[in-house]
């Protein structure tokens, strides 16, 4: 079954403790409730879509910069 997503801004703290605030891909289901951050799919910075890894990182190829949810 495909959910679909739904954009929604979010604020990132990046590995040097400056924060953005930036577009975020959100999957909202009324089956399961998850916590805000559950429901991101990915994040939006400088036209780059960034997808988090295991521990919730979100990695830039473009920058090299590591964001996480503030």
């Amino acid at each position: 079954m495909n959910i679909p997503l739904e954009k929604v801004l979010v604020n990132v703290v990046d590995q040097y403790g400056a924060t953005y605030t930036v577009d975020a891909m959100c999957e909202r289901s009324n089956d399961k409730p998850k916590s805000f951050g559950e429901c991101i799919r990915s994040i939006n910075i400088d036209d780059e879509m960034i997808k988090p890894s295991f521990d919730f990182h979100f990695y830039s190829n473009k920058t090299g910069k590591i964001f996480k949810l503030s």
